[in-house]
Protein backbone atom coordinates (compact mmCIF):
# COMPACT_ATOMS: atom_id res chain seq x y z
CA UNK A 1 0.00 0.00 0.00
CA UNK A 2 1.15 3.39 -0.99
CA UNK A 3 2.42 5.93 2.09
CA UNK A 4 0.96 9.39 3.29
CA UNK A 5 2.63 12.28 1.62
CA UNK A 6 1.60 16.35 2.38
CA UNK A 7 -2.21 15.89 3.10
CA UNK A 8 -3.23 13.16 0.98
CA UNK A 9 -4.70 10.26 1.93
CA UNK A 10 -2.93 6.82 0.24
CA UNK A 11 -3.71 6.66 -3.54
CA UNK A 12 -2.80 5.20 -6.28
CA UNK A 13 -2.47 7.20 -9.76
CA UNK A 14 -4.07 6.20 -13.12
CA UNK A 15 -3.49 7.90 -16.38
CA UNK A 16 -4.63 5.84 -18.99
CA UNK A 17 -4.08 6.17 -23.00
CA UNK A 18 -5.95 4.19 -25.67
CA UNK A 19 -5.98 5.41 -29.09
CA UNK A 20 -9.57 6.03 -30.19
CA UNK A 21 -10.66 7.15 -26.53
CA UNK A 22 -10.35 10.50 -24.71
CA UNK A 23 -7.64 10.07 -21.64
CA UNK A 24 -8.35 8.26 -18.29
CA UNK A 25 -7.10 10.24 -15.22
CA UNK A 26 -8.13 8.75 -12.20
CA UNK A 27 -7.30 7.91 -8.26
CA UNK A 28 -7.75 5.21 -6.00
CA UNK A 29 -8.39 5.10 -2.63
CA UNK A 30 -7.96 2.76 0.17
CA UNK A 31 -11.14 2.63 2.81
CA UNK A 32 -10.18 2.62 6.71
CA UNK A 33 -7.79 5.84 5.47
CA UNK A 34 -8.29 8.10 8.72
CA UNK A 35 -7.18 10.90 5.76
CA UNK A 36 -9.96 9.88 3.25
CA UNK A 37 -11.86 12.55 5.37
CA UNK A 38 -9.68 15.47 4.86
CA UNK A 39 -8.24 15.08 1.27
CA UNK A 40 -10.18 17.66 -0.97
CA UNK A 41 -8.99 16.07 -4.22
CA UNK A 42 -10.85 12.58 -2.54
CA UNK A 43 -13.88 10.98 -4.19
CA UNK A 44 -15.92 8.70 -2.07
CA UNK A 45 -16.64 6.42 -5.30
CA UNK A 46 -13.06 6.15 -5.85
CA UNK A 47 -12.83 4.33 -2.66
CA UNK A 48 -11.90 0.82 -2.48
CA UNK A 49 -12.06 -1.80 0.06
CA UNK A 50 -8.91 -4.52 0.20
CA UNK A 51 -10.11 -7.78 0.79
CA UNK A 52 -8.03 -10.91 2.35
CA UNK A 53 -7.26 -13.48 -0.75
CA UNK A 54 -4.49 -15.58 -1.90
CA UNK A 55 -2.51 -13.94 -4.57
CA UNK A 56 -0.52 -16.35 -6.60
CA UNK A 57 -0.42 -18.91 -4.20
CA UNK A 58 0.19 -16.87 -1.00
CA UNK A 59 -1.87 -14.32 1.22
CA UNK A 60 -2.07 -11.26 0.06
CA UNK A 61 -4.86 -8.34 -0.88
CA UNK A 62 -7.40 -8.23 -3.56
CA UNK A 63 -8.92 -5.31 -4.93
CA UNK A 64 -11.57 -4.59 -7.88
CA UNK A 65 -11.17 -0.87 -9.72
CA UNK A 66 -13.19 -0.54 -12.51
CA UNK A 67 -12.18 1.74 -15.21
CA UNK A 68 -14.10 2.73 -18.32
CA UNK A 69 -12.73 4.69 -21.45
CA UNK A 70 -14.93 7.17 -23.19
CA UNK A 71 -14.62 7.28 -27.33
CA UNK A 72 -12.88 10.30 -28.26
CA UNK A 73 -14.82 12.78 -30.43
CA UNK A 74 -13.08 15.42 -33.14
CA UNK A 75 -13.10 18.84 -31.20
CA UNK A 76 -16.35 20.94 -32.57
CA UNK A 77 -15.21 22.93 -35.92
CA UNK A 78 -16.29 26.24 -34.01
CA UNK A 79 -13.86 25.71 -30.89
CA UNK A 80 -11.48 24.90 -33.83
CA UNK A 81 -11.57 28.28 -35.65
CA UNK A 82 -11.13 29.64 -32.41
CA UNK A 83 -7.77 28.34 -31.19
CA UNK A 84 -5.38 30.61 -32.85
CA UNK A 85 -6.75 33.43 -31.06
CA UNK A 86 -6.75 31.29 -27.98
CA UNK A 87 -2.91 30.01 -28.49
CA UNK A 88 -0.34 32.07 -26.17
CA UNK A 89 0.48 32.55 -22.31
CA UNK A 90 -1.85 32.62 -19.25
CA UNK A 91 -1.47 33.35 -16.07
CA UNK A 92 -3.52 33.00 -13.01
CA UNK A 93 -3.30 34.20 -9.58
CA UNK A 94 -3.97 30.75 -7.62
CA UNK A 95 -2.19 27.61 -8.14
CA UNK A 96 -3.24 24.90 -9.80
CA UNK A 97 -2.33 22.15 -7.17
CA UNK A 98 -2.81 24.22 -3.97
CA UNK A 99 -2.71 21.03 -1.73
CA UNK A 100 0.56 19.68 -2.84
CA UNK A 101 3.68 20.73 -0.81
CA UNK A 102 5.45 20.56 -4.28
CA UNK A 103 3.11 23.08 -6.16
CA UNK A 104 5.91 26.23 -7.30
CA UNK A 105 5.35 29.77 -8.55
CA UNK A 106 5.59 28.77 -12.26
CA UNK A 107 2.45 26.90 -11.98
CA UNK A 108 0.47 29.69 -12.25
CA UNK A 109 2.22 30.41 -15.73
CA UNK A 110 1.37 27.93 -19.02
CA UNK A 111 0.93 28.42 -22.81
CA UNK A 112 -1.54 27.17 -24.85
CA UNK A 113 -0.64 25.62 -27.89
CA UNK A 114 -2.17 24.34 -31.04
CA UNK A 115 -1.64 21.22 -32.99
CA UNK A 116 -3.46 20.60 -35.76
CA UNK A 117 -7.28 20.45 -34.00
CA UNK A 118 -5.97 19.93 -31.19
CA UNK A 119 -5.03 22.75 -28.10
CA UNK A 120 -2.46 21.79 -25.81
CA UNK A 121 -1.75 23.62 -22.24
CA UNK A 122 2.21 23.35 -21.92
CA UNK A 123 3.47 23.76 -18.42
CA UNK A 124 7.49 23.97 -17.32
CA UNK A 125 7.80 20.44 -15.77
CA UNK A 126 4.79 18.89 -16.85
CA UNK A 127 3.59 16.63 -19.64
CA UNK A 128 1.55 18.74 -22.44
CA UNK A 129 -2.47 18.37 -21.35
CA UNK A 130 -4.97 18.62 -24.15
CA UNK A 131 -7.85 20.67 -23.75
CA UNK A 132 -10.99 18.66 -24.76
CA UNK A 133 -13.88 21.09 -26.17
CA UNK A 134 -17.55 19.50 -25.44
CA UNK A 135 -18.81 23.32 -27.22
CA UNK A 136 -17.21 26.11 -28.70
CA UNK A 137 -16.33 27.85 -25.32
CA UNK A 138 -16.65 24.70 -22.56
CA UNK A 139 -13.70 22.74 -22.54
CA UNK A 140 -11.90 19.97 -20.07
CA UNK A 141 -8.60 18.87 -19.13
CA UNK A 142 -8.75 15.61 -18.28
CA UNK A 143 -5.18 15.12 -16.84
CA UNK A 144 -5.87 18.02 -14.47
CA UNK A 145 -9.38 17.19 -13.27
CA UNK A 146 -10.16 20.67 -14.82
CA UNK A 147 -13.66 21.78 -16.69
CA UNK A 148 -14.08 25.00 -17.92
CA UNK A 149 -15.37 27.98 -20.41
CA UNK A 150 -13.29 30.31 -22.56
CA UNK A 151 -14.65 34.57 -21.26
CA UNK A 152 -14.35 37.79 -22.95
CA UNK A 153 -13.81 40.67 -20.48
CA UNK A 154 -15.58 44.21 -21.90
CA UNK A 155 -12.15 45.40 -23.75
CA UNK A 156 -12.57 41.83 -25.68
CA UNK A 157 -9.45 40.48 -23.82
CA UNK A 158 -9.37 36.54 -23.94
CA UNK A 159 -9.40 34.35 -19.80
CA UNK A 160 -10.14 30.70 -19.07
CA UNK A 161 -12.78 30.27 -16.05
CA UNK A 162 -12.58 26.80 -15.15
CA UNK A 163 -13.02 24.98 -12.05
CA UNK A 164 -10.36 22.63 -10.20
CA UNK A 165 -10.64 18.82 -8.89
CA UNK A 166 -10.11 20.69 -5.37
CA UNK A 167 -13.60 22.56 -6.14
CA UNK A 168 -12.10 26.05 -6.16
CA UNK A 169 -13.07 28.34 -9.14
CA UNK A 170 -9.95 29.65 -10.93
CA UNK A 171 -9.06 32.30 -13.75
CA UNK A 172 -6.41 32.60 -16.15
CA UNK A 173 -5.75 35.35 -18.05
CA UNK A 174 -4.31 35.63 -21.34
CA UNK A 175 -0.59 37.59 -20.91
Amino acid sequence: MPGHYAQRAKHIHFFVHAKGYEPLATQLYFAGDDRNETDRLMRKSLIVQPASAKVRGRSGTRMRFELALRKRRSNPPEAVRLFPELEGEYRSNNKLFPVLERDREDATTYQLVRSGDRLDARMRGMPDAELIFDAPLEFRVVEFGVAGHVVRDAAGRTALEYQGIDGRRHRADKV
